[in-house]
């Protein structure tokens, strides 16, 4: 059973379609993390958010990449091109992969638009742990040679970021998915 905060952002996410979305800038994890359609959220991140979240991580942020400013994503169009289905109600796949993704914390709301990391964090060591033996061991490895040499962050870094909430694009017009992947509307 879903816990009350995902229902509730399940709701919220199926009474608005289409789906304003919009970036969050979050530089620490942007600096230290995986842009959101990298190989390393692909391979290490599926198995923690399941197929679905990331498939929709990925496809959001690629619609960011050519609408910076923000989407107004179809939710039905959305889920009929990654496998979920076009039906958009509270407990649909699609609506509850969305609030999957800000229950892990990479989406949230910004007023009235779903703000969306363009980057995830590296694994804690619990889900790395919860990992199969091979990709463990790969992802050990991958973070061993990406850190090799690196400075943590500064103490004034960690509350820099801290103190950041989610991009602000107020004002600007929105790009609907269909324009943003150069389809016509």
């Amino acid at each position: 059973m879903p816990s009350s905060a995902v229902r509730d952002m399940s709701r919220w996410i199926a009474e608005h379609d289409p789906l304003p979305v919009v970036r969050w800038s979050d530089p620490l994890v942007e600096t230290l993390g995986y842009d959101a359609r990298s190989r390393y959220v692909e391979t290490y991140w599926t198995p923690a958010m399941g197929p679905s979240a990331i498939a929709l991580v990925r496809r959001l942020n690629d619609g960011l990449a050519v609408g910076p400013d923000g989407l107004l994503v179809p939710l039905g169009e959305l889920g009929l091109a990654i496998g979920l289905g076009g039906s958009v109600h509270a407990s649909s796949r699609l609506v509850l992969s969305l609030a999957r993704i800000a229950d892990f914390g990479f989406a949230v709301l910004d007023g009235q638009r779903y703000a969306i990391r363009s980057a995830l964090p590296p694994l804690s060591r619990r889900q790395v742990a919860r990992l199969p033996q091979s990709l463990a061991v790969a992802h050990d490895a991958e973070l061993d040679d990406r850190h090799r040499g690196e400075q943590p962050p500064t103490a004034d870094e960690l509350e820099q970021a801290k103190a950041l909430h989610p991009s602000s694009s107020a004002g600007r017009p929105s790009l609907s998915l269909c324009e943003c992947i150069g389809r016509p509307s």
